[in-house]
Formats: structure tokens, sequence, C-alpha cells
């Protein structure tokens, strides 16, 4: 990804939320939870993207409303 497209994803998807591995759980436990939140932004939002790194995703939504939403689901 270039800085032209890092600037464009970054206008096109100003909301983020960060879900990090939490203390205690094996990073599988992490995974799964990632798993079942791109499966339920799949279902209920309208756009968004994921960056993913081995002990947080970070997901970027469109809308206020969807981050909302997904932060008072998966938080």
């Amino acid at each position: 990804m270039n800085s032209s497209q890092r600037r464009k994803a970054k206008r096109e998807y100003p909301h983020f939320i960060k879900l990090s591995a939490r203390p205690g759980w094996a990073y599988f436990e992490h995974d799964d939870m990632v798993q079942d939140a791109r499966k339920w932004c799949r279902k209920n939002t309208k756009g968004y993207i994921i960056d993913e790194k081995w002990d947080h995703a970070t997901f970027k939504f469109t809308t206020e409303k969807d981050a909302v939403i997904f932060a008072l689901k998966w938080l």
C-alpha cells in the first residue's frame, strides 16, 4: 500500500475501534473473537476494513453509527 492509498483509506474510513488481546487469553481465543467480529461486520455494517496484527485488530468504519454499534457489541 503506497502513501496515496493510505491517505484515501484514512479519508474513507475515519472511525475506528481497536480490539486487543485480553490479558490471560491465548492468541487463538483472540483470533476467534476477531473472526466472529468480522462475520458480524459483514452482516451488519455498510463499509469497513480491518487492519490485523498479531496482538490486535483495528476495525475501521465509514460511518460513526457502525463504529458505535460495533464498540457496544465487541468491547
